[in-house]
C-alpha cells in the first residue's frame, strides 16, 4: 500500500465485572444495531444491522450503544441515540489485532556512593535535571554544582593537610542540605542519605516545608552526635528521586488544548575535583536505581481522542472561555465525557482491517486501512472482543493466521 495511514475510529466500551461483554448471540434474536439497551455495550451485527452475529467467515459490523439518554436536544437536533458503528469488516481482510497495556509513569532514581574522601578537600557533585518539566519552568534545564568541604585535617586549617580519610557521610549530608535549601531543586527532588557502616538513614518523605524540616532535623542529629573515633564510615550514599508534580486545572475549566506533561524528568550526576575535572575523582559510584518511564494510556490522551472522533460525527463539544460554552458543553457533550477520569490509565485494543477498492482506475490506492481503537480501564479482560475478531479472521483466512499481539 502506497499510503500507510489508517483511518481511525475510537470506542469507549461498557465494562462490567472488569470485563468487556460482547453481544454476539441472543436467544430471541431481536437485538438490533439501531436499538441498544445498555450505553456503551459492544455488539457484532450483520451488515444490514438487523441481527446479532456469531463469529464466522461472514462480514460483520462492530457497534457500540450510544451514551446519550435522549435522541433529541431541542426540536431540531436529533439522532443522538444512534449507535457508534465501524465500517463493514470482512474477516478475510483483518490484518492485526493488538492490545497495548497502559502503565503508570515512573520517576527516575539515581544514587551516588562515595568512599575514600580526604580531609582538607572540596568535593563537587554536578547535578543536572533535563526534560520538559524543567524547560517549561525555567526555559532551560536545571543544573547546579554542590560543594562539600570535608573539613580541616587538624585544628589549624592553615597547617599542612595530612590526607587522612574522613567520614563521607558528612560530605553527602552537605550535598543533601544544599538540595533541599535550594528554592528550585526542592520542588523537583526527594533525597535520601544512607551511611552503611552505622546504618544511618535519613529519608525525605515529600517536598512540603514540614517534610523538608523533618529531613533536615535528622541530618542535623547525625552531625551533632557524630564521633570520628567510633562513627566514621567507609562509604555513604546520596539517593535522588524525581518528585516533580505537575500543576493542573480542574474539570470545569478543561479545554482540549490544555497542556499535560508526558516526558519524565532525567537526572544526570557527575563528580568533579576542585579544578572541575571529573577524571581525577576516585571512589565514586553513580548508579541508576530506577529508570524513568513515560505513562502509557493516560486518560488525558484518551479523552482527546474521544472528543476528536465525536466531532467527526458532528457531536458538539463547546470549548471557549465563555461561561455559556461551558454550560452548553454540559448540555450537549457526550455524557461519557462529562467527568471523565483524566488521571486513569487505559488499555487499548486495536483492530486493523482493510476495505479493498476493486474498481480504482487511478491505481493510486489499492485499499483503505481502518483502525478501530477500544479504550478500557487498565486490567480489563478484553478476551470476549479479541477472541471474536481473531476467530472470525482465522476462519476466513486459515487457522493461526491472526494472533493477538500484546505490548506493555
Amino acid at each position: 500500500m502506497y499510503f500507510n495511514h489508517a483511518f481511525r475510529k475510537s470506542f469507549l466500551p461498557y465494562v462490567t465485572g472488569n470485563a468487556i461483554s460482547l453481544l454476539s448471540s441472543a436467544p430471541d434474536g431481536t437485538a438490533s444495531l439501531y436499538s441498544t439497551t445498555t450505553p456503551g455495550l459492544i455488539g457484532a451485527f450483520t451488515p444490514d444491522g438487523t441481527a446479532l452475529q456469531a463469529a464466522s467467515t461472514k462480514p460483520f459490523i462492530l457497534a457500540q450503544g450510544s451514551y446519550y439518554a435522549k435522541d433529541k436536544i431541542g426540536p431540531f437536533h436529533g439522532g443522538y441515540t444512534e449507535s457508534v458503528k465501524s465500517k463493514v469488516i470482512n474477516p478475510r481482510y483483518i490484518t492485526r489485532v493488538i492490545k497495548y497495556n497502559g502503565s503508570l509513569p515512573q520517576n527516575e532514581k539515581q544514587r551516588v556512593c562515595v568512599t575514600g574522601l580526604e580531609c582538607g578537600k572540596t568535593y563537587r557533585l554536578r547535578l543536572d535535571l533535563k526534560g520538559s518539566p524543567a524547560l517549561r519552568f525555567l526555559s532551560h534545564n536545571i543544573y547546579r554544582t554542590l560543594d562539600a568541604f570535608t573539613g580541616c585535617c587538624t585544628d589549624d586549617c592553615n597547617a599542612t593537610c595530612t590526607g587522612d580519610i574522613v567520614d563521607p557521610t558528612i560530605a553527602v549530608i552537605k550535598w543533601a542540605e544544599q538540595i533541599v535549601d535550594n528554592p528550585i531543586l526542592k520542588d523537583f527532588l526527594k533525597v535520601k542519605v544512607t551511611n552503611f557502616d552505622s546504618t544511618f538513614t535519613a529519608t525525605q518523605a515529600g517536598t512540603s516545608d514540614a517534610e523538608i524540616a523533618t529531613f533536615k532535623a535528622a541530618l542535623a542529629t547525625y552531625v551533632s552526635t557524630f564521633d570520628p573515633a567510633t562513627d566514621s564510615a567507609d562509604d555513604a550514599c546520596l539517593e535522588l528521586e524525581v518528585a516533580y508534580v505537575e500543576t493542573k486545572f480542574g474539570d470545569c475549566t478543561f479545554t482540549p488544548t490544555d497542556f499535560y506533561e508526558l516526558q519524565p524528568l532525567k537526572i544526570i550526576l557527575s563528580m568533579t575535583d576542585e579544578s572541575g575535572d571529573p577524571c581525577n575523582v576516585q571512589g565514586v559510584v553513580i548508579t541508576e536505581t530506577q529508570p524513568a518511564a513515560q505513562a502509557e494510556g493516560l486518560g488525558e490522551t484518551v479523552l482527546r481522542e474521544l472528543i476528536l472522533d465525536g466531532r467527526y460525527r458532528q457531536e458538539a463539544y463547546p470549548d471557549s472561555s465563555r461561561v455559556d460554552s461551558l454550560r452548553m458543553r454540559e448540555i450537549e457533550a457526550n455524557p461519557s465525557l462529562i467527568g471523565f477520569n483524566k488521571a486513569a490509565i487505559y488499555d487499548r485494543v486495536m483492530i486493523l482491517h482493510n476495505v479493498p477498492r476493486f474498481n480504482n482506475p487511478t491505481g493510486t490506492f489499492d485499499n483503505d486501512q481502518y483502525l478501530l481503537v477500544f479504550y478500557v480501564p487498565s486490567g480489563t479482560n478484553v478476551s470476549a472482543l479479541t477472541n471474536y475478531v481473531i476467530t472470525a479472521a482465522n476462519a476466513a483466512q486459515g487457522a493461526n493466521t491472526i494472533a493477538l499481539e500484546t505490548y506493555n
